[in-house]
């Protein structure tokens, strides 16, 4: 089932520390908990890093997947510059890393 416009809040841990469940709350405030087999983790450099920490409990008392301690640390910005132009012919962008790929 998707549960769309929803904010997951807390990862909560079953045994052998492996996510089961996931707290969320909807934009009206109300909340509730989604279970599955598989939980996939993906909401960027910080939602992930802010959700793993917010979800400290028994078993995970620096956060889920925080062992380390280094969750949610040592995260680096790449400043760019973007551009855009318009060419009277072809020049064939994005073939090349991605810095230069643009030009």
């Amino acid at each position: 089932m998707v549960h769309d416009h929803t904010t997951a809040t807390r990862l909560n841990l079953g045994e052998g520390g492996k996510i089961v469940s996931v707290d969320f709350r909807r934009a009206d405030g109300s909340t509730e908990t989604a279970s599955g087999k598989v939980v996939v983790v993906a909401a960027h450099a910080i939602e992930t890093p802010r959700l793993l920490l917010n979800s400290a409990q028994e078993g995970a008392a620096n956060g889920v997947a925080d062992a380390s301690d280094q969750v949610g640390r040592n995260l680096m910005d790449h400043p760019t510059k973007l551009c855009r132009v318009l060419a009277p012919e072809p020049v064939w962008p994005y073939r090349g890393p991605l810095p230069t790929s643009g030009i």
